[in-house]
């Protein structure tokens, strides 16, 4: 079922990528699952494009959407 909310992220990456990184287990690789392993690693390499991608519009408002997430240890200085 699609909700509102699916619908304004497909529309607005910024929601999109606030959202994703609200949800990613940052710790993945710490994880004896490999399910878990690899859709973490999935998410991180998507979480990365939509970096590259945005920064290219406003580099200070990716950088600050990504650090406010973000655990210190993955924070972009």
């Amino acid at each position: 079922m699609t909700t509102a909310n699916d619908i304004l992220e497909k529309l607005d990456p910024w929601s999109e990528f606030e959202s994703l990184l609200k949800s990613h287990n940052w710790f993945y690789e710490r994880n004896d699952d490999y399910s878990y392993y690899a859709k973490g690693r999935d998410q991180k390499d998507k979480l990365r494009g939509m970096l590259r991608n945005l920064e290219k519009e406003d580099k200070k408002r990716a950088l600050e959407t990504w650090n406010k997430f973000a655990p210190d240890f993955f924070q972009i200085k």
